[in-house]
């Protein structure tokens, strides 16, 4: 069963990564298509903190 991640924020930015190779193993890391979400985060002494998210997408093809 996979986990579920509820964020709320503004959607800043989208971008594609491309296809690279790990110098050290030779590892082929995949181009993959990333987004940047603003968030506002609720600290325990109820001061907030503003956060930039860089997460990973599912690529789709249509």
């Amino acid at each position: 069963m996979m986990s579920m991640l509820t964020l709320n924020g503004q959607l800043l930015n989208v971008f594609d990564t491309p296809e690279s190779t790990n110098r050290k193993t030779g590892e082929v890391i995949p181009a993959a298509t990333r987004i940047q979400i603003q968030a506002e985060n609720t600290l325990e002494n109820g001061q907030k903190r503003i956060e930039l998210l860089t997460l990973k997408v599912a690529r789709r093809t249509l």
